[in-house]
């Protein structure tokens, strides 16, 4: 599914209750907002389960991944908040062809390219990849 109208806006409507995370995109449109939880909503107890059973809860951004969520690639029983930046890998070859191979060979579903406050995601479903 592309994200992008026609015209080369971006496709979702931003809830009125959610806040930027940073500027929109001036070549896509994109606009990435975060919506708060809240506990009392069935449709963030998934989020909640997950945060209560943390451990050690550190500041940070993380992701929603288990049972009920996007069939589930990670196989994780239940439901989990992964923090972001967690994993840390190393590219060695970072041309197209090097990218590619590098997704081929993961189980992942993309990676996240971070340079001080800039930030750039690169799926595997760019490549022509299938998870």
């Amino acid at each position: 599914m592309h994200k992008y109208k026609p015209d080369g806006t971006y496709k979702r409507t931003i809830p009125a209750n959610a806040f930027p995370c940073q500027d929109a995109d001036l070549l896509s449109g994109h606009h990435p907002h975060w919506v708060k939880c809240d506990r009392y909503n069935n449709a963030d107890m998934y989020h909640f389960q997950s945060f209560d059973a943390l451990e050690v809860k550190n500041d940070g951004t993380y992701e929603l991944c288990g049972e009920k969520l996007d069939g589930n690639p990670e196989y994780i029983i239940g439901h989990k908040l992964i923090k972001h930046g967690q994993d840390v890998s190393t590219i060695e070859e970072r041309s197209f062809e090097g990218l590619r191979k590098f997704l081929l060979e993961k189980d992942i579903e993309g990676i996240v390219f971070s340079s001080g406050e800039k930030m750039c995601k690169i799926r595997k479903s760019e490549f022509g990849i299938k998870r």
